[in-house]
């Protein structure tokens, strides 16, 4: 026996919906960034950590080495949380951390939702399949990137179509 809940049935029917008919304004670049909140918790851990080395140390010099590494790197960890993008959508394409992949070159992109991860997967014209992993998304940005997407595609990739039937 199969148990339902019409309530969520009714709430994904339209979710479905939505991304597949939902029309969008979008603006000229959208950027999705990740969560602040694990950049603030490995500060913490690492000024906890260095505190109690420091005070039940001998090695206080070699403390304090480590712990102006791990400043700078907790102050890089900030910085892309606030400056560098995971994904980022504009007139030139999609431009994930690694890489940059213009529209004309996109033929098909699919998103899902895994185990608290965004997947994303970009079949390109000449045939060859990119795969992301994006491990700081939030379920939030999933649920409205996918009619984003397709909004961009719509409005960018044409203009390089009809350029090349042009000529």
């Amino acid at each position: 026996m199969k148990v339902e809940n019409k309530y969520f049935k009714k709430n994904q029917i339209k979710i479905r919906r939505f991304c597949r008919f939902g029309t969008v304004q979008i603006p000229d670049e959208k950027k999705y960034f990740e969560s602040i909140r694990k950049a603030i918790i490995l500060f913490l851990i690492s000024i906890i950590l260095l505190t109690v080395f420091f005070t039940f140390s001998n090695h206080k010099d070699f403390v304090v080495k480590i712990g102006i590494f791990a400043l700078f790197f907790n102050f890089y960890q900030f910085y892309k949380v606030f400056r560098i993008p995971l994904l980022k959508l504009n007139k030139m394409g999609i431009e994930l951390r690694p890489i940059n992949i213009p529209w004309k070159n996109i033929k098909k992109i699919r998103t899902n939702w895994n185990s608290h991860c965004f997947h994303l997967e970009i079949h390109l014209m000449n045939g060859k399949i990119v795969k992301e992993k994006l491990t700081e998304f939030s379920i939030y940005d999933y649920v409205t990137i996918s009619p984003i997407i397709k909004a961009f595609q719509k409005k960018y990739r044409n203009q390089f179509i009809f350029k090349k039937i042009e000529k």
